[in-house]
């Protein structure tokens, strides 16, 4: 009974520290005009053509981003979607952890896999993906939490990659015939950036990534 009420007081603890940085990332005031930015969504394939994962992009910003939220979803869940994460992580990627690494708490069930690695979004403090069932993912990520500490947004100017999300084929899914696409696309109204004063950028333009599966299909005849 102790260790319950003793997991429920530090649950609380975060929550409470949490939740107001969140919160001024967001503010409800009017967006500021003068902000603007482009994202873009690129599809990756392997060598045969066939998707692996789906890059988020920052094209371009006028002014600096220090929070980051975006919807992202597929014109065809039926042939594939987001990976769900890992229940354990560690403090390193799978590819470099080792037995020595502290392990991190459970994620929650609906987590999505979401790789930072080389991407803009590196070294921020909170970055968080959700998904329904790979259908969708809810990318929120905040470059400083809370006060005093080192915040590492993004600068005016900067452009790249943010982040990458890995895919999975759905195993009954239907198969792709000749002529089919695919296509991901940011959802407008649940994908915005703020600055380094909290403000929302004005001006947020998105781009979807599509591809054609032909090339996955001549490697694949079969469709898997």
């Amino acid at each position: 009974m102790k260790s319950y009420w003793s997991s429920l007081s530090l649950t609380v603890a975060l929550v409470l520290l949490v939740i107001p940085p969140l919160r001024s990332a967001w503010p409800q005031k009017a967006p500021d005009k003068g902000s603007s930015a482009s994202l873009e969504a690129r599809i990756v394939t392997d060598s045969a053509g066939c998707p692996t994962a789906v890059d988020l992009w920052l094209v371009s910003t006028s002014d600096t981003v220090k929070g980051l939220e975006a919807l992202l979803q597929w014109d065809r869940p039926d042939l594939v979607r987001f990976a769900p994460a890992a229940r354990l992580d560690s403090r390193k990627s799978d590819s470099t952890a080792d037995s020595t690494t502290p392990a991190r708490a459970a994620k929650p069930a609906n987590s999505a896999a979401i790789d930072t690695r080389r991407g803009l979004l590196a070294g921020w403090e909170y970055v968080e993906a959700r998904s329904d069932e790979g259908l969708t993912v809810k990318i929120t990520a905040v470059s400083s939490l809370l006060p005093g500490r080192k915040a590492t947004p993004i600068p005016p100017g900067k452009h790249g990659r943010l982040c990458r999300l890995p895919l999975k084929a759905v195993a009954d899914g239907a198969r792709p015939v000749p002529g089919d696409s695919l296509c991901v696309w940011l959802d407008a109204v649940n994908t915005r950036l703020s600055n380094a004063s909290g403000d929302l950028f004005g001006d947020v333009k998105l781009k979807r990534g599509i591809i054609s599966l032909a090339p996955c299909l001549a490697s694949h005849p079969s469709g898997r």
